[in-house]
């Protein structure tokens, strides 16, 4: 189980489709010598998704339910009132709301 989460945060200005999400996502776990593991889209909200990967670059990780090694969590969700989509780049996840 790991020990500690570490997380970074931006916003876009703009609301990313999907295509532009996974392209985010793919440049920064090439940026960490990653690679994909996992995707999820919430239920609720098409503007909330998330891209779970792996990089031996981060010691900690976790098991998930496919019995894949995660580490490395990016999400994109869109705020309409401040016209942003956030990003949050997580090790090994987020686990606070959206």
């Amino acid at each position: 189980k790991p020990k500690e989460t570490l997380y970074f945060t931006g916003d876009i200005d703009k609301n990313l489709n999907t295509q532009e999400k996974k392209a985010y996502a793919d440049r920064l776990l090439k940026a960490l010598k990653g690679h994909h593991v996992s995707y999820y889209q919430s239920d609720d909200s098409e503007d909330t998704e998330a891209y779970y990967g792996y990089t031996k670059a981060v010691k900690d990780y976790i098991v998930d339910g496919s019995n894949k090694k995660t580490n490395t969590q990016i999400s994109f969700t869109y705020n309409e009132n401040r016209k942003v989509t956030q990003i949050i780049v997580a090790f090994p996840f987020y686990n606070e709301p959206f």
